[in-house]
């Protein structure tokens, strides 16, 4: 069995001998600018670049991994804030998390055994500007690709299912034709991409949660497939000038109506488009609920009068609704959810039955009451 104690075994390279006679790299204490990381050092195998072994390398600006190296562990080369390029090779099956994070890439091609990108792997890379993806990739981990502000566009493979929380936010994605197979999109997955005009979901897509598109606000359509059954809050809050959700006829779950979407048989209203840009909203009859952050971010809106029936206002529901002067609130509502009319700077106050229970949960949110 090997010894397993890290030792320089060539001037620059401390690595250690790993259970199956192998070398992991453990750290690089050269100078060079552009280096090769070799396939054997002293004879032995190199298999694997281990956990921080390039990380905070000022003097890196390229470098090439032989062929036989598997394995890049946990930010190996985090914060290499000179690299511009880094060659993987067609054995790497394992990146680590962060394993470029913060680093200066301009470009990153994955290889064919990568069928993950992991969390944080390319995490405020601010120069990256290309991504080649492999076509086994299957999913994007969470903030894989957070705060790359120059990458553009990706062209991601079809067979991708899962786009998780946080991977692309931040970035300066324009134009994006989400592949075939995709089937979930994470949590603010593509939360505020501030330059970001079309995003193309596939008909595949079944799932797409919270904020998935909050913040995008040069967004101004999106349509919904036909397989989409799962929302989360308000996926396009704040998305300022979105006028038009569109929802597949066949679509059993969600519905628009007079621009807004809502959960069909739940009778939620989920979504408000910002883009509308109207002063007023005449609520459909028959509506249970107000969903999260519903309205978040209205800034047009000035008087609301809600449904005969209403039983819930979300959380944040008409938070930053900053002209809404007077609300009209039946006294059906048993549930107003936390912040629900924070920041509305302008409201005057809430019309609301005295006595009722909405009556009473205003008041203990501090929201002025006209009591009728």
């Amino acid at each position: 069995m090997a010894d397993m104690i890290e030792r320089e075994v060539v001037p620059g390279f401390r690595a250690t001998a790993k259970e199956d006679g192998t070398y992991r790299l453990d750290r690089y204490t050269g100078h060079e600018s552009a280096l090769i990381v070799p396939a054997q050092l002293n004879g032995v195998d190199v298999t694997e670049i281990g956990e921080k072994c390039f990380a905070g390398n000022s003097y890196l600006t390229r470098v090439s991994l032989a062929e036989g190296i598997t394995a890049i562990g946990r930010e190996a080369f985090s914060r290499c804030f000179s690299l511009r390029e880094a060659m993987l090779p067609k054995t790497l099956e394992k990146l680590g998390e962060g394993a470029f994070r913060e680093s200066g890439l301009a470009s990153i091609e994955l290889p064919p055994r990568i069928e993950a990108v992991p969390p944080m792997c390319f995490r405020g890379c601010t120069s990256l500007e290309e991504v080649r993806p492999n076509e086994n990739l299957w999913r994007v981990e969470r903030e894989a690709f957070y705060g790359c502000e120059k990458l553009l566009g990706v062209d991601l493979p079809d067979g991708l299912e899962e786009l998780d929380e946080l991977s692309f936010a931040h970035s300066g994605l324009v134009r994006m034709a989400l592949p075939r197979g995709l089937t979930r999109i994470g949590r603010e997955a593509f939360a505020w991409c501030t330059r970001l005009i079309q995003l193309s979901l596939p008909d595949e897509l079944e799932i797409m949660e919270d904020g998935a598109c909050a913040g995008c606000i040069q967004l101004e359509t999106i349509a919904l497939p036909a397989a989409l059954t799962e929302l989360g809050v308000n996926p396009f809050r704040f998305c300022t000038h979105l006028s038009a959700i569109d929802v597949a006829p066949e679509n059993d779950a969600l519905v628009t109506q007079d621009g807004a979407l809502f959960l069909r048989r739940e009778r939620v209203l989920i979504s408000y488009p910002l883009g509308l840009r109207e002063k007023r909203y005449a609520f459909p009859a028959g509506l249970y609920e107000i969903g999260d952050y519903a309205f978040c971010g209205a800034g047009d809106l000035e008087r609301l009068r809600l449904p005969m029936g209403l039983r819930r206002i979300g959380e944040g529901a008409f938070r930053y609704c900053d002209r809404l002067q007077r609300v009209h609130m039946p006294d059906t509502v048993q549930s107003i959810g936390h912040g629900a009319f924070r920041n509305c700077q302008r409201l005057d106050g809430v019309v609301v039955k005295k006595g009722s229970f909405a009556h009473e949960q205003l008041k203990a949110m501090r929201v002025n009451c006209i009591e009728v």
